[in-house]
């Protein structure tokens, strides 16, 4: 009766291995495959026109928030 628990337990380990080897190389497999379609169908890349620079009206209120953290550590 133990050995055929054993049996049965080394059966389903080797379906669980088998299974997981089949889905390892199926994912390696599907990688190359979308790595090839990607040569003849690469993603469109957008181009930006230049830099973008933003300024900010904030530059009074970031000063004084400077100033109150500094005050605050100084004591």
């Amino acid at each position: 009766m133990l050995t055929d628990g054993f049996i049965i337990m080394f059966i389903g380990m080797g379906i669980v291995v088998s299974f997981l080897v089949i889905l390892i190389l199926t994912m390696n497999l599907t990688a190359v495959c979308v790595r090839e379609l990607n040569k003849y169908f690469p993603e469109e890349v957008e181009v930006q026109a230049g830099p973008v620079t933003v300024k900010s009206n904030m530059d009074e209120e970031i000063s004084v928030v400077i100033a109150a953290v500094q005050s605050h550590i100084k004591g």
